[in-house]
């Protein structure tokens, strides 16, 4: 029975019928509420939020808000409340991944394209769209003065931030991470070092299939998930 009421619970908040999943969890007997029923209650409770569709999120540099890749929109969410403080629409199909500089958000998107957004204002900057597959992923250097973009044929390209110019074009890799002045591309069975602002290939490192890169905070190790 209380394995029922908790799943039933979490589609009728699924459904946005919260007073219903409310319901169900307080016929719930307290001996046997576990962090399924709690996580349940904070929801209803409003303590946390849940965005349909959403399949990718990303925090604002101070915590207060964060950006959520809902369907083919995106949307600023204040982190607190989880009010919708902006809806961007924009993309014409899904939203795969978000990276975020300050108050400027890049979305990459199964609609072949880029855009970027002041999160403060909910305005559009500009849409790059220079990739012939879907995007799969986004990275700005710690600058925020370049945007690195991968897409689902294996290029990356290297933007301009501030005029959308794209400065290099990338072969043979789907996944990017920033460090200070270079840049980490992998899949097919290796991963690259470029220099982000000339485009030089600077090492190749044998790694198996990598679909995600991370460096860490000082630049010195870089992580890869295959």
């Amino acid at each position: 029975m209380y394995a029922s009421r908790i799943a039933l619970a979490d589609r009728l908040y699924s459904e946005n019928n919260v007073a219903g999943a409310g319901q169900l969890l307080s016929l719930c007997d307290e001996g046997q509420r576990m962090w399924e029923w709690h996580y349940l209650a904070r929801l209803c409770a409003g303590g946390e939020t849940r965005v349909a569709g959403q399949c990718c999120v990303a925090y604002g540099p101070k915590g207060d808000w964060l950006a959520v890749g809902a369907g083919n929109e995106v949307k600023i969410l204040d982190a607190a409340t989880g009010h919708a403080r902006h809806t961007l629409p924009g993309h014409r199909n899904r939203v795969n991944h978000l990276a975020i500089h300050e108050t400027i958000v890049a979305s990459a998107s199964d609609d072949y394209t880029i855009r970027l957004w002041d999160a403060k204002t909910g305005a559009p900057i500009r849409a790059l769209a220079r990739h012939e597959e879907p995007v799969l992923h986004v990275a700005f250097s710690a600058d925020g003065k370049l945007l690195a973009s991968a897409s689902n044929n294996d290029s990356v390209k290297i933007w301009d931030v501030a005029t959308g110019t794209m400065n290099h074009d990338l072969e043979g890799h789907s996944c990017v991470c920033f460090r200070p002045a270079c840049l980490g591309t992998g899949q097919q069975g290796v991963v690259k070092i470029w220099d982000a602002g000339t485009g030089q290939d600077l090492r190749s490192i044998d790694a198996g299939w990598i679909t995600r890169l991370a460096y860490r905070p000082d630049g010195q190790i870089l992580a890869g998930l295959g």
